[in-house]
């Protein structure tokens, strides 16, 4: 990855004028719909409250016509008598056609549209804060409805010649539980525009009846109903998503840099290309559009909305990651990964999986915890209070845990393959109590400074495994200004003191943990084993379970 970035570093250090002087310098893009504005997800998790908001303020009674003076109206339409007249309408804008697809240009040209089609393409502005879609067409082939779609359904029935007419309506989606579709619309009898929400039935068959067309059969929506009557559908536009796959992946990021490279060669607008919404398109653009490639969700920001930042203050940049299930995931380049930390900055507990896959699909099994790069201010998290990692788990790195609220660290099984703790790697964990590695049989080695500054650590449960677990390197595992006094149990299953294989070997390595547990901050407890100083056998416990005195 780090590769990749000074490549395309390289290429856009080049190729940021060519691309850009083959469009006009300086370039200024088309301000964007700011008001109401939202991001993909955002509109996602707002949704309930909006719909609740959309229906206070239109009554199920309603009629979507302006009979009465306003917007709305409590008298019906009579379409078979005045036809469109007394309808409301919506402008949107004219489309063209790209690679099969259909997008809106903004500030075109302006159409009209009215009754089914313009009400439910008036609730998508409601919804999504912008007037940029894309239009599918589906050929029967609908198998993937989304919460927000504008969705045209289509039938044909036979008038009185003998000839075939086309009967169209659309809805717009509220829900989605299962296979059944909830959906808003309006004149859904072709008639009168009257609001229906929370509809879930719609007519499977027309027939033409002096001229008029009328529905037949009222059904189920689901998606299997969608897959046999949908003709196209809109859906809002994502910034950067160039291949109209509702997401932001590799080929997105291939093709932003074919753009600073030649231009815009393809029928994309250009503002597809501002994806921090600046006004301009930059490197800073480039690295906005990673950043959407490493989420392992769909994601985005909506064509036409505001600033990134307004909306991604909650989340951790990342930087060589990729995200799954909300942590951030390093890959080790061997199949395996490492967990460096939950990607939204409010996590209070997180689950680690012992098996991850980033956003091309790739798996990994996830063997280490924490980061290459972490340190005291890059660290775990400023919430996180509890984490449950799996039994695949083998090392945790320098810093993993450093300054962080930690309360509770949880093995998930009672076999774990967790072999070291690297230096520092529970620093200054203030409000950790108690760290409990008995299902840690591989666990070989501690690292200086692993607890430092845990001043609430009461105790510290080792495991009966191999022979030797080494606590620090060359300083010891507790900082000297040690405030608190630590337990380090040592739990061995043997009842017999023989052989001498029998024996949990424990070695201190620098004469720091060895004064601590002199003056007392350090105590030792359990039965059968041996305690050395670096190499030097120092004091042992026998079969009888106690608290080993320290050698004066």
């Amino acid at each position: 990855m780090k590769l990749l970035k000074r490549f395309a570093t390289a290429i856009l250090s080049v190729s940021i004028m060519t691309g850009i002087s083959s469009v006009g310098e300086p370039l200024r893009l088309k301000a964007d719909a700011a008001n109401g504005a939202v991001s993909y997800r955002q509109a996602l998790n707002n949704w309930d409250s909006k719909f609740t908001s959309e229906m206070r303020d239109l009554s199920r009674d309603y009629y979507w016509n302006n009979k009465d003076g306003g917007t709305y109206s409590h008298s019906a339409c009579d379409h078979s008598r005045y036809g469109t007249k007394n309808c409301n309408s919506v402008d949107y804008h004219a489309a063209y056609e790209y690679k099969g697809q259909i997008y809106q240009q903004a500030n075109e040209k302006n159409e009209p549209s009215n009754q089914c089609f313009g009400f439910a393409y008036k609730l998508a502005q409601h919804f999504w804060g912008t007037d940029y879609y894309i239009r599918r067409k589906t050929n029967n082939s609908y198998t993937d409805p989304k919460v927000g779609d504008n969705v045209r359904l289509n039938f044909t029935a036979m008038d009185a010649n003998g000839k075939e007419r086309n009967i169209g309506h659309s809805i717009f989606i509220t829900g989605i539980s299962g296979s059944d579709i909830t959906f808003a619309d309006c004149n859904a009898d072709l008639n009168d525009c009257k609001i229906r929400w929370k509809a879930s039935e719609y007519y499977d068959s027309f027939e033409v009846v002096n001229g008029r067309s009328k529905g037949k059969n009222m059904v189920k929506v689901t998606k299997d109903y969608l897959k046999s009557h949908t003709e196209y559908y809109y859906r809002p536009i994502i910034k950067g998503d160039f291949n109209s796959n509702d997401r932001i992946d590799s080929s997105d990021v291939n093709q932003f840099k074919s753009y600073l490279k030649y231009g815009n060669t393809g029928s994309n607008p250009t503002e597809m290309y501002d994806i921090n919404s600046d006004g301009k398109i930059t490197e800073a653009d480039y690295t906005q559009l990673q950043y959407y490639a490493n989420l392992s969700y769909v994601d985005g920001h909506l064509f036409g909305t505001g600033s990134v930042d307004e909306y991604y203050t909650d989340r951790y940049n990342i930087d060589d990651g990729f995200v799954y299930e909300n942590g951030i995931y390093e890959s080790n380049g061997d199949g395996t990964a490492a967990f460096v930390k939950p990607f939204l900055k409010e996590t209070q507990s997180f689950i680690v999986r012992s098996s991850v896959k980033d956003s091309n699909g790739r798996s990994y099994t996830v063997t280490d915890i924490g980061g290459d790069y972490q340190g005291p201010v890059k660290n775990m998290g400023g919430k996180l209070k509890s984490i449950v990692v799996p039994s695949t788990i083998k090392r945790i790195k320098p810093f993993a845990f450093c300054n962080t609220p930690l309360q509770k660290f949880i093995f998930n099984g009672n076999n774990s393959n967790l072999r070291t703790i690297d230096g520092c790697a529970f620093y200054n964990c203030a409000n950790l109590q108690s760290l409990d590695l008995r299902y840690c049989p591989y666990l070989s080695s501690i690292g200086d400074s692993a607890f430092s500054g845990c001043n609430s650590l009461q105790s510290i449960n080792l495991p009966y495994g191999i022979s030797t677990i080494t606590l620090g390197k060359y300083s010891g595992i507790f900082d000297s200004g040690k405030g608190n006094k630590t337990t380090i149990y040592v739990n061995n299953l043997k009842t017999s003191i023989t052989p001498s294989s029998n024996y949990q070997l424990l070695k201190f390595y620098g004469n720091n943990d060895i004064q601590l547990w002199r003056s007392g901050k350090i105590s030792l407890c359990g039965k059968i084993f041996k305690v050395y100083d670096n190499d030097r056998l120092i004091a042992r416990q026998a079969s009888t379970y106690g608290t080993l005195p320290a050698p004066q």
